[in-house]
């Protein structure tokens, strides 16, 4: 898990240094950099909670984040297609399909309680 959660932080990296084209046409320009830098926080530090199984609940915190960015990143296309935009669908198809493994992760987290995470 520990690779996933570092490809959302490259992810943010990615964001913070070009941009993301749909979260601007969505919202204001200034709102990538706080999003970017939110999933490079919340990669970062749910990658570190996953090092260790006795620090599931850092993890868990970080993992939360990771979707609750993702889950507004898939949704800035849904707002173009409405609007007509049908081109984007693929950048909220992909995103969603990216959510899978965080989230079965903290599903996985708050079943287990951390007991054997």
């Amino acid at each position: 898990m520990v690779t996933k959660y570092v490809f959302t932080t490259l992810l943010g990296v990615a964001v913070a240094i070009a941009t993301a084209p749909t979260l601007d046409q969505v919202t204001s320009a200034s709102y990538s950099s706080f999003w970017a830098l939110g999933m490079v926080l919340t990669g970062t530090v749910a990658t570190v909670g996953s090092t260790r199984k006795t620090w599931w609940r850092t993890e868990f915190v970080g993992a939360t984040g990771v979707v609750a960015l993702l889950a507004v990143y898939a949704f800035a296309p849904v707002v173009l297609i409405l609007g007509g935009d049908v081109e984007r669908l693929a950048y909220s198809v992909i995103c969603l399909g990216f959510m899978v493994f965080p989230t079965t992760r903290l599903v996985t987290l708050i079943r287990r309680g951390g007991s054997d995470a």
